[in-house]
């Protein structure tokens, strides 16, 4: 499996239990990586630690259809 139905459901498994019940290893990407590449602020927060600049981050209150 590959794209983000694969990685909700493997962070979905991995955080209810199944995989350790089952014995299965998250292979590809860890389960810590996969959350920080969802999470918008754990994201940010990661490229500030390595220095780079990222962008404000301001939610429009206008949809494209005004």
């Amino acid at each position: 499996m590959g794209g983000q139905t694969a990685l909700n459901l493997a962070v979905e498994l991995s955080e209810g239990g199944i995989l350790d019940k089952y014995g299965v290893e998250l292979i590809g990407a860890k389960l810590g990586a996969i959350k920080k590449a969802e999470d918008r602020e754990l994201f940010k927060k990661a490229m500030v630690e390595i220095g780079l600049e990222v962008p404000d981050q301001n939610i429009s209150a206008h949809s494209k259809m005004e």
